[in-house]
């Protein structure tokens, strides 16, 4: 199967969605921490795995599950932006990575 990739940048909304169900974390851990690692907030390497791959499949963004952890919420955005950003000027799915 052939996964696409859209132009609009992952919302802040979008990102919370991913990492409230796929963090294993309930969804008001993350409110008001957004410059947290993730990992102070307890998220364990199995998430980051999980995240990555949800991340990957909405946006071919690439990011490291071991760099997941140590990035706060606004990191991780960023980083997604920057990436999402470099596929639109290159017209190709590119990675991520901080």
């Amino acid at each position: 199967m052939t996964v696409g990739y859209s132009n609009a940048l992952m919302t802040r909304a979008e990102l919370e969605d991913i990492l409230a169900k796929h963090s294993g974390l309930s969804a008001d851990v993350f409110a008001g921490e957004d410059n947290t690692p993730l990992a102070d907030l307890g998220m364990e390497s199995l998430a980051a795995m999980e995240i990555q791959a949800v991340v990957r499949d909405k946006t071919q963004v690439y990011i490291s599950e071991e760099e997941i952890p140590g990035m706060s919420f606004n990191d991780l955005l960023a980083c997604i932006h920057a990436a999402q950003a470099d596929q639109a000027e290159a017209g190709t799915p590119a990675e991520g990575g901080a």
